[in-house]
């Protein structure tokens, strides 16, 4: 058999006319120029729409911005007068609420208070009082009082109790509360008159008012403890203790009227009641002392004494006191210069009682 080893192939470039080839490539390039340029051209018209988008956008913005900045300055300076006319109402208003404050202050100072807690008042509180009187706004009723006040610290105790008397007859039956706090004042200044059966009338008068006025009770005991009632003014201080269970006065004047009954050992008890609720209760520091005297427990009333002398008891009475345990211990150098030193201080003041209570334990020192 015969092979034929020829095949089908495409003819190589090496057959094709040069020139025809020249213009073929020549032909390509000028179609790829025309397609450049019309890719340019498209691109700068669309460069140039979006230049003149973005020029008519930044003159609306340009436009937009100046109108809205004119507006927003309005709105700013209707924002401003706002805030300003809200900071005047706002000063207006602390103005007001200080004012009405104050004169709440000075119509508690009145209104609350009695001739017992005023004698007790701060400067503060007596100017608050005055401050009432010169208030156009004050109540007729709260000049009234704080004029009652004003004598009271005058000393013009007679003219306080009738503008109290006065007062008691205006508030009766419209405010019991306040004409019962006008007795308990008349009741308090009449005490303090030494006009004892007065004074506990009045105090019948503000209870009937008013009867759970601790403070009446207690002030009703010591007018009756003056007349030597002290069985009836222990009932007084019982019931005041009820309706005020730390009444450390009433505690200290209960165990007053059992001392002078004799009633040591209770008497005692009231002391260390008022002395646990004040420790620095001078006075309820000696009078205890003053039980413990009656028990015969002269050292422990030693004690008691020199405790109220250290806190500010009258010194000529608790020189007396610590001169009188001290004589009952056989301690006599001692009593006889505590008596002696009772005189000098007693005589600083005045004190004629102390003096001649002081003279005679000296005379029974010097005959024994």
């Amino acid at each position: 058999m015969v092979n034929d080893e020829s095949k089908g192939e495409v003819p190589s470039s090496d057959s094709v006319d040069p020139s025809t080839e020249i213009e073929i490539q020549r032909s390509i390039n000028e179609i790829k120029s025309e397609v450049l340029d019309y890719q340019t051209r498209r691109v700068n018209r669309w460069l140039n729409f979006i230049a003149i988008a973005l020029s008519f956008f930044g003159i609306v913005v340009v436009i937009g911005g100046f109108f809205g900045l004119q507006v927003f300055r309005e709105i700013a300076n209707d924002a401003r007068e706002i805030a300003n006319d809200a900071r005047v109402s706002a000063k207006e208003a602390k103005e007001l609420v200080k004012e009405i404050k104050m004169y709440r202050d000075q119509t508690k100072a009145i209104r609350d208070k009695t001739a017992e807690s005023f004698a007790m008042a701060t400067k503060r509180q007596r100017q608050a009082v005055e401050n009432v009187l010169e208030d156009p706004q004050s109540t007729l009723i709260d000049k009234a009082i704080a004029e009652a006040f004003l004598l009271q610290a005058e000393n013009k105790k007679g003219e306080a109790i009738e503008k109290w008397r006065t007062i008691s007859m205006i508030a009766e039956g419209s405010d019991d509360n306040l004409a019962a706090r006008a007795w308990f004042s008349v009741g308090f200044l009449l005490r303090q008159q030494k006009n004892y059966e007065e004074a506990i009338n009045a105090f019948n008068q503000a209870l009937r008012l008013n009867s759970t006025l601790p403070e009446a009770y207690n002030n009703r005991g010591n007018a009756k403890a003056k007349l030597g009632r002290y069985d009836v003014a222990i009932k007084d201080y019982d019931k005041a203790l009820f309706l005020k269970p730390n009444y450390v006065i009433a505690y200290y004047n209960r165990g007053t009227a059992k001392r002078k009954l004799k009633q040591y050992a209770a008497a005692v008890a009231d002391f260390d009641e008022a002395i646990d609720l004040k420790p620095d209760y001078a006075e309820a520091h000696n009078n205890r002392g003053a039980a413990k005297f009656g028990l015969g427990q002269y050292e422990a009333a030693i004690v008691d004494y020199n405790k109220g002398l250290r806190l500010g008891f009258d010194k000529a009475k608790a020189y007396y006191n610590l001169g009188e345990a001290k004589t009952k211990l056989g301690r006599k150098s001692e009593a006889r210069s505590d008596f002696t030193t009772a005189i000098n201080l007693a005589r600083q003041k005045g004190n004629q009682e102390i003096i001649k209570l002081a003279e005679r334990e000296l005379k029974k020192l010097d005959e024994q």
